[in-house]
């Protein structure tokens, strides 16, 4: 008689990521950052945030550091550790469920509606845009003098090239993880002033952990039936 298969319909992935390099992407420009008056969003800073995190969590890691730059670099270990254990979160979610091949803005690492409960993933019908289209329509019109936030910083692939290396690339040449959004693609994203808690998708379980300059996460998520499944497939699926 064969094994028994797993009885439940679930998938579990982990991850770990160093955030030294994130801390590198986040002092390159940073003189650019704190100069009086200064055009931010055009920063490493700003290209990093929108590489791989959407509207709706730009705005909450905005929210801890009051909008302002310049407090990111006051309370730098505070940063490091939140983006890194973001970042480490939606790599376990897409290992969790592989099969949808996902990318990052698929995938949302959000607190809890009471604040003090732990933070869970949302992993979404359609990817959430990096952008609302205020911000799009402002920039769209400097993107011929100003660095496209649907490009790849240089230093942000090296990231990508550590932390996902193993990793098989898409057809441009970046993992596949990485959004390669453009600020001209708004139709295939869900806009940021349409991000909330109305959205389309399917809540997973987060735990992520911090030791010195690494961040872990663990994701336990339900696998949904696929086109064909019948009955208890999804469950039954042979490993």
């Amino acid at each position: 008689m064969p094994p028994r298969p797993f009885p439940f319909p679930l998938g579990i992935g982990t991850d770990i990521c160093n955030t030294r390099r994130i801390r590198h992407i986040l002092l390159k420009d940073q003189n650019k950052i704190t100069s009086p008056g200064e055009q931010t969003n055009t920063t490493s800073l700003h290209r990093f945030l929108r590489g791989f995190l959407s509207w709706r969590e730009q705005q909450l890691f905005w929210k801890i550091f009051h909008n302002k730059p310049e407090h990111v670099y006051e309370d730098l270990p505070r940063a490091v550790r939140y983006l890194g254990g973001r970042w480490a979160a939606k790599e376990a979610v897409i290992k969790a469920v592989a099969h949808r091949r996902l990318n990052f803005q698929h995938i949302q690492i959000l607190p809890s509606l009471s604040r003090t409960g732990p933070i869970y993933a949302l992993i979404l019908d359609k990817p959430a845009s990096a952008y609302n289209r205020t911000v799009q329509q402002a920039e769209a019109q400097n993107k011929d003098t100003h660095h496209s936030g649907g490009d790849m910083d240089p230093t942000f692939q090296d990231v990508v090239d550590y932390n996902l290396g193993r990793r098989p690339k898409g057809r441009n040449g970046f993992s596949r993880s990485v959004s390669t959004e453009s600020q001209d693609s708004s139709e295939d994203f869900i806009p940021g002033e349409l991000q909330d808690d109305s959205v389309d998708g399917q809540v997973a379980k987060i735990s992520v952990s911090h030791d010195g300059d690494y961040a872990t996460a663990v994701c336990l998520a339900v696998e949904e039936p696929r086109q064909g499944d019948v009955g208890g497939e999804a469950a039954a699926r042979e490993p």
